[in-house]
């Protein structure tokens, strides 16, 4: 057994078998909690700011998506990038020592994905219960997820209960690529494998085959037209003879991806009458296997089941393999009109994984990463979101329990899961260094030593009568930003903080002095008002005293960092000078500034530890929003008069249905490709545009309307605009009975052939400030352009600024509307709308 740790650090090296990497910032880190273990912080608040994780365990096996490729969980290194939920990259920061003996189980999910992990791993799941009340996923443990996973559906039958959303299409930059994706889909799907040539007799695949530089020959008798130029090429990226998709070409940009998807669909694809489904067959395997492969790639679940026999003219000629997948209404899969027109937009069940089975198997060997940002990435091939948890909260908890077995800690998650989690690894490691458990009280959210100590966990708002502690962790309050910048959720986490502050207690030992307490704080910040905030706000005029551990991604200058209270003790890297990462190792300065570029104030929240967004003007700055430069409206006032450098044309509504300050506002929006041509070399040079596209707010819409007119209104606007602008729609729950669906169908019955060409149906589920968060960041970017003139402009940009996030009628239909449709535009959809 081994002998108890004088030190944090030789605590953490034996627990971890020295898999922990010892960075400057966590000398600091060690040496402020090992006063707190040795009773010698002079301070009993003490906040810290930085918090490396520690996933749970996934066999070794287990396929994981990176920027460089496919790899799996035992070849993972400290630096790799794997994908997050929303399809962005995610650095590994850390990876523990190989579990051997961890109990297992096989999930496997529907379309035959299986992965293997330990009973402790945690999982983003939904239960019937939550998609019954309308709940987001919560975080639940593999063995948690074994005793429910399925439910009784009558006499002899069970139903799946947990499900996962699909993810966000996988961002990758934009490659360099010697063959257009769209001709290369065009021949991937129905060309000559040793000829540049395509078969077909839709002129619009041709159209599209010209459209990327190439000359087209005349059709032949079997409806085959050579490519002028095209077989050089194909031999250049060796498929010539040879048909798969290379992978530069999955590793290529969303809109590249989707113009690959959309030339093999044009031409070797199918879309159903009844559902809206689509199908791709081939008789290569390989070739549908990379289909799935990047068709999962843009966030899309598909099926291949098995293979089926290949007939010609009656005779099995070998086999042939079918890909179904049912396409969200945000990508549109083909160019060709008629394909294009049988598309429906999914059900919400076919952008969810279920899962069948959970079931205990064979103990193999395990391993946990752990990652940047919100702590969930993908795994398997089918891309299944998986949670993260926090490895200090759970190793400093232990080493604090085998220095004082006597006294009792409160652990606090921002969900009761995670929380129950965090227990659960405290007491598996305060065992493993020799720690001695109760028999009674054994469960995950309440257990004992024997000694008399213990842990209870649980999350804000929880019963705490009866219960005092010597040490509170608390490990990010707020789940999400949108919880951060909720005043309700503020005002519920605060009340609930005071509670525990007025629990404290000073326990005695006959002939002893009271033990400390201590109270820990482990906070991301990212609002103004959240607990961070809140106590430095009320510090200032307590001066109850408190201690800082503040070490913010770049060093900053004294004068940059935030307002400290006077009576609270500031430590950080006093070797780090400012404009220098303080981890290098962990995150480099071009690493930091790429993400201070792509949002500066979540930049200065999350890696800087000081949010700025707290009040009107705070997310939104006039001088982001550029007024555009050219004629108007003579030179855009119709979209069909400027196909070369428009690429597509959008109007997002928000609907409001009363007269007492609640609007109606449609935002139509372009998004205008940047090329060679002079109106791009102006925008380049004049305004230093990196990107390939500019957007540009060009009209709004805005009208109070009753119920009984507001169709009337929005059906005179789309007749207006044309087919070819596409519309957007969002709806605020209780902002009226009528559905989204129910409007969908309306329009199209009403206007028929006027009827936009694309309708997209967006959730309002979550906060304002988390919907309008691309708006934001291409604002920041100098990408998002407004007309001048128009009466609008003046409303439209005073709106911005103002913009704090919150319900107030009339204060954010405009950016509301703006942001769905940029959220649309940014996804990288089809190049061209005609």
């Amino acid at each position: 057994m081994p002998q108890r740790p004088p030190y944090l650090r030789e605590f953490v090296n034996r627990v971890t078998e020295h898999s922990y990497t010892w960075m400057p910032h966590l000398h600091l880190l060690t040496s402020e909690l090992q006063d707190i273990a040795d009773d010698r912080m002079p301070h009993d608040l003490v906040a810290i700011n930085i918090s490396p994780g520690m996933g749970k365990a996934l066999a070794l096996s287990t396929p994981i998506l990176t920027t460089g490729g496919w790899s799996c969980m035992g070849d993972i290194k400290v630096g790799d990038h794997v994908f997050g939920v929303d399809g962005s990259p995610r650095r590994v920061n850390g990876k523990s020592a190989v579990f051997l003996d961890e109990p297992c189980y096989e999930l496997r999910f529907d379309f035959g994905e299986t992965i293997v992990a330990c009973q402790d791993h945690l999982w983003l799941l939904r239960s019937r219960e939550d998609r019954l009340a309308r709940r987001s996923a919560r975080v639940r443990t593999t063995l948690e997820v074994a005793e429910t996973v399925r439910l009784a559906d009558g006499p002899g039958n069970t139903r799946c209960n947990y499900s996962i959303d699909s993810t966000e299409p996988i961002e990758y930059d934009e490659a360099e690529l010697l063959v257009p994706p769209y001709t290369l889909g065009a021949w991937l799907g129905d060309g000559s494998s040793v000829h540049g040539e395509i078969h077909g007799v839709d002129e619009e695949v041709f159209e599209s085959v010209k459209r990327d530089g190439f000359r087209v020959g005349e059709p032949s008798r079997r409806f085959k037209r050579h490519v002028f130029g095209l077989s050089p090429l194909l031999r250049a990226i060796r498929v010539h003879g040879n048909k798969h998709i290379p992978a530069a070409y999955q590793r290529g940009s969303v809109a590249q991806r989707i113009s690959l998807l959309q030339g093999l669909m044009d031409t070797d694809g199918h879309c159903t009458k009844a559902q809206g489904r689509c199908e791709f067959t081939t008789t290569s395997k390989v070739l549908a296997e990379q289909i799935v492969e990047l068709i999962i790639g843009l966030g899309i679940k598909t099926h291949m089941p098995a293979s089926l026999e290949a007939k010609l003219d009656g005779r099995v000629v070998g086999q042939k393999w079918r890909v179904n997948f049912a396409p969200p209404g945000t990508i549109v899969p083909f160019r060709i009109k008629r394909k294009v027109d049988r598309l429906r937009s999914c059900q919400s069940r076919t952008s969810q994984h279920w899962l069948q089975s959970c079931e205990r198997t064979e103990s193999v060997p395990t391993q946990c990463i752990s990652v940047d940002g919100d702590q969930v990435f993908l795994v398997g091939r089918q891309l299944i979101p998986t949670h993260n948890s926090m490895l200090a909260v759970q190793l400093f908890a232990a080493y604090y329990l085998r220095r004082h077995p006597d006294r009792k800690i409160f652990i606090c998650a921002n969900t009761r899961t995670l929380a129950h989690e965090h227990s659960r690894e405290v007491r598996k490691n305060f065992a493993l260094s020799g720690g001695r458990l109760s028999d009674q009280g054994a469960r995950a959210e309440r257990w004992k030593t024997v000694q008399g100590g213990g842990i209870f966990a649980t999350a804000p708002g929880a019963a705490i009568l009866g219960w005092h502690y010597h040490l509170l962790i608390v490990d990010d309050p707020f789940d999400k930003e949108k919880e951060a910048f909720s005043v309700t959720r503020q005002e519920y986490v605060w009340n609930w903080w005071n509670e525990l502050d007025r629990r404290r207690m000073r326990w005695y030992k006959p002939g002893e002095a009271a033990a400390p307490v201590c109270r820990l704080l482990i906070h991301q910040r990212l609002a103004v008002g959240d607990l961070a905030g809140r106590i430095l706000r009320e510090e200032k005029t307590q001066r109850r005293g408190m201690r800082i551990v503040y070490v913010p991604g770049i060093m900053d200058r004294e004068e940059d960092q935030p307002e400290w209270p006077q009576t609270a003790e500031v430590v950080t890297l006093p070797h780090v000078e400012a404009g220098e990462p303080t981890a290098p190792d962990f995150m480099g300065k071009d690493e930091l500034l790429a993400e201070k570029k792509k949002d500066p104030l979540a930049f200065e929240a999350v890696y800087q530890q000081n949010p700025k967004v707290g009040g009107a003007g705070d997310y939104f700055s006039r001088d982001d929003i550029r007024l555009w430069p050219f004629d108007w409206p003579t030179e855009l006032s119709k979209p069909r008069q400027v196909p070369m450098f428009c690429e597509r044309i959008i109007r997002s509504w928000d609907f409001g249905y009363s007269l007492d300050g609640d609007w109606t506002s449609g935002v139509k929006v372009m998004r205008l490709r940047i090329g060679k041509d002079e109106f791009s070399k102006s925008l380049r040079v004049d305004f230093g545009i990196r990107e390939k596209f500019v957007l540009l707010v060009c009209d709004v819409k805005r009208k109070k309307v009753t119920p009984r007119n507001l169709d009337r209104w929005v059906h005179e606007t789309i007749r207006m605009d044309g087919s070819e602008v596409e519309m957007s729609m969002a709806q605020d729950p209780g902002a009226g009975a009528k559905t989204l669906v129910d409007m969908q169908d309306e329009i199209k019955k009403k206007l028929g052939r006027h009827s936009p060409t694309f309708i997209h149906t967006m959730s309002t589920k979550d906060g304002k400030l988390d919907r309008s968060r691309k708006f934001r960041r291409m604002c920041s970017a100098g990408l998002v352009f407004v007309v001048p003139g128009p009466s609008w402009v003046g409303s439209f940009i005073d709106e911005l600024e103002g913009f704090v996030g919150g319900n107030q009628p009339g204060t954010d239909d405009m950016v509301d509307a703006a942001s769905d449709a940029i959220k649309v535009l940014t996804r990288g959809q089809k190049d061209v709308v005609w």
